[in-house]
């Protein structure tokens, strides 16, 4: 069966039979169905978006204190020297 639109769902201005109750509950279930994937999907696309984004912070940090230790012990070296020398 195709995709079932509201229009399909025949309304009479004075009864609701079972079949048009019954098409409109399908047609409710489906578009729940559809919004509930499209915010699974997003979660996931999010999530995935976040994983990368911790993995470069990640790095970044590993590489500022990989960088940083070597300059704070040479200034450290550095300053005893220069307190040494008088």
């Amino acid at each position: 069966m195709g995709r079932l639109y509201i229009d399909d769902i025949q309304l009479t201005q004075y009864f609701v039979t079972k079949d048009d109750f019954r098409l409109l509950l399908e047609f409710l279930k489906d578009r729940f169905e559809d919004i509930n994937r499209r915010f699974e999907d997003m979660y996931r696309y999010v999530d995935k978006r976040f994983e990368e984004a911790d993995r470069r912070i990640s790095f970044l940090t590993k590489l500022v204190l990989a960088f940083d230790i070597p300059i704070v012990l040479s200034l450290f070296v550095l300053i005893i020297k220069l307190l040494l020398v008088k």
